[in-house]
């Protein structure tokens, strides 16, 4: 048997804020895509950072949304802010990191 049989998938990861430039004291919206190959209901954990160590929260994608969740943020404080999405992969999907984007908190 060769080693390509043993390689995991990597999926695709994606996000899209719902409005930018968010709002102070508003929970500003994102949705989450995971796209892999081959696997049309990705499942697993993802991660949402401000900056390098703030992680906001974490999630469950589960099966049934097909790779998409919107996800509710914290309020964020005034200012610019570094917002990365990081899909922690499952048992037979290897994870991904989507481009960090940075919306600003206006008044």
């Amino acid at each position: 048997m060769s080693s390509a049989g043993l390689c995991r998938p990597t999926a695709g990861t994606a996000f899209t804020f719902f409005s930018n430039p968010v709002l102070v004291g508003t929970h500003p919206q994102i949705t989450v895509s995971v796209a892999v190959p081959n696997f049309p209901k990705p499942t697993g954990k993802v991660k949402i950072c401000d900056g390098k160590k703030k992680v906001l929260l974490t999630t469950t994608l589960k099966g049934k949304n097909n790779g998409v969740k919107t996800i509710r943020l914290p309020v964020l404080k005034r200012g610019a802010h570094k917002i990365k999405v990081v899909y922690l992969g499952a048992p037979r999907i290897t994870g991904s990191k989507a481009a960090a984007q940075t919306p600003t908190v206006v008044k």
